[in-house]
């Protein structure tokens, strides 16, 4: 089950949070990050809502745990989807994440995707275009055109069924279903440079909006700095 992590909130954070709950989502982008806001005769910045995919089995910390605070960030609220085992993110898996997303009290966020968990986040993002205001996604293999060896048989037991739910041929669907909006944040780690910079590529001749960081120094792991870079570039362009 989704749940918040991260400090106690603010009496700040929860009116603001109750506030946007209200609200019709008219545009997706009023949740973002650090937007100054009108509330009870005061400006002030609205909270940022972070939702985290998985990439491994939770018992796994090879590459590190979805992190509880992002530095720098310090009023990130962080919801954490939950699986009990590793997955791959067919239309099974993502139906799973997409019923715990709509069950947060949230009513817009930054959707993370790490490696495995970077694919999910590309078609979540489709799928919630009236919630997920940016997506980053970070060293995935978002271009491989071939199955990848990594527990991946159960989720996709067919080349074709790979092939249908790889990023960098649903470019064209990408733009269509999201907003414009919408951040698309790409950054390419130590383990997968050349397919994220395939992908942005494939953005960029279809004249598909992103931001794409080449980061092949960053190992593939949740605390590298890529969190922070990323929302970065959300924080920055206003």
């Amino acid at each position: 089950m989704a749940e918040k992590t991260g400090r106690v909130e603010g009496i700040t954070t929860r009116l603001l949070r109750r506030y946007y709950q209200l609200q019709p989502v008219t545009d997706n982008t009023c949740l973002l990050i650090g937007k100054s806001v009108h509330v009870r005769g005061k400006y002030i910045k609205s909270p940022m809502n972070l939702v985290f995919l998985p990439a491994t089995d939770p018992t796994d910390k090879t590459y590190g745990s979805i992190p509880l605070r992002i530095e720098g960030h310090p009023d990130a609220a962080i919801y954490p989807i939950r699986f009990p085992h590793l997955v791959w993110y067919n239309p099974t898996v993502r139906n799973e994440a997409i019923r715990q997303i709509k069950a947060l009290p949230i009513a817009s966020f930054v959707l993370v995707g790490f490696s495995k968990s970077g694919l999910g986040a590309w078609h979540i993002a489709c799928s919630c275009p009236d919630r997920v205001a940016a997506t980053v996604i970070f060293d995935a293999p978002v271009a491989r055109e071939t199955i990848p060896p990594w527990e991946t048989a159960d989720f996709y037991p067919t080349p074709v069924s790979w092939l249908a739910d790889l990023p960098v041929r649903q470019v064209a669907d990408f733009k269509a279903a999201l907003p414009p909006t919408h951040r698309l944040i790409l950054i390419s780690g130590a383990n997968f440079p050349d397919e994220m910079a395939a992908l942005s590529h494939a953005l960029m001749a279809a004249n598909a909006k992103h931001t794409f960081l080449p980061r092949p120094h960053l190992k593939h792991h949740w605390n590298s700095g890529w969190i922070e870079d990323g929302l970065g570039v959300l924080t920055s362009h206003r």
